[in-house]
């Protein structure tokens, strides 16, 4: 996870840190966003930017989705079952073979079986885009009330 993210800019942390906040459904409320920053290991005048900083890359990387809400723009998230994710990864080229093996030997360990299971896409799909106003043609007059209250 963290070789995925940017050099120097470690987001592991974060994620372990909602993972844990988790139920069964993967949808987390972001509302204790200071409490999470300081459970992730950030402190000081910084914590929260930084913090906010790793969330926006893990919903890049694909791992999360965040919403915004009266909590601002991550006020949501919903996570997504990081063996999916780093598969994903791992058959685009962006993990190595050798980290790779080393996660599905340890998922074995365990006793994970998921990895097997059909993989969602990394990001989540984008919105439709609006559909644009037709134009009215070349030399089409406007209506106007004063057409209207010829005709009647």
């Amino acid at each position: 996870m963290n070789d995925l993210a940017d050099k120097g800019k470690p987001v592991a942390h974060v994620y372990l840190e909602l993972w844990s906040r988790l139920r069964d459904e993967g949808f987390l409320s972001l509302n204790s966003a200071q409490e999470m920053a300081f459970a992730s290991g950030h402190t000081g005048q910084r914590a929260l930017y930084t913090w906010r900083d790793r969330v926006t890359k893990l919903k890049e990387l694909g791992f999360l989705d965040v919403k915004p809400g009266p909590f601002g723009p991550l006020s949501y998230a919903l996570v997504w079952n990081p063996y999916h994710v780093i598969r994903k990864h791992y058959e685009e080229g962006r993990v190595r073979e050798d980290k790779w093996q080393a996660l599905i030997f340890r998922a074995s360990e365990i006793g994970a079986d998921d990895l097997d299971e059909d993989v969602p896409p990394v990001s989540p799909p984008k919105p439709k885009p609006t559909p644009k106003p037709k134009s009215k043609a070349k030399g089409a007059r406007k209506s106007s009330a004063k057409s209207v209250a010829l005709i009647v």
